[in-house]
């Protein structure tokens, strides 16, 4: 027979303490669980000739120029090291 363990019991005053009580309240009532802010960039993807596909982000106001600033950028990128080397097709936003 194997042992039973009693269940913890928290009272309301030490939840209120540790923080985590806020928390619960918070996820009880927003429908998605915990509250995300907006993705301050945006992610474009950077498609090469030979069909690799390499992500980076960018800030909405570059994004907000078009894509040939987010390709210059990605071009800058490619230079500095950040993505890999290769030509460069297009790039395309992703959300």
């Amino acid at each position: 027979m194997a042992a039973q363990r009693a269940p913890i019991s928290l009272s309301r005053s030490a939840l209120r303490l540790s923080g985590i009580w806020r928390t619960i309240i918070r996820m009880a009532r927003l429908p998605g669980g915990f509250p995300r802010r907006p993705d301050p960039q945006v992610m474009f993807a950077v498609h090469y000739e030979d069909g690799r596909t390499v992500y980076i982000r960018v800030d909405r106001e570059t994004a907000r120029h078009g894509t040939m600033i987010v390709m210059d950028v990605a071009r800058e990128r490619q230079a500095a090291g950040e993505i890999p080397g290769g030509t460069i097709v297009s790039v395309k936003q992703v959300r």
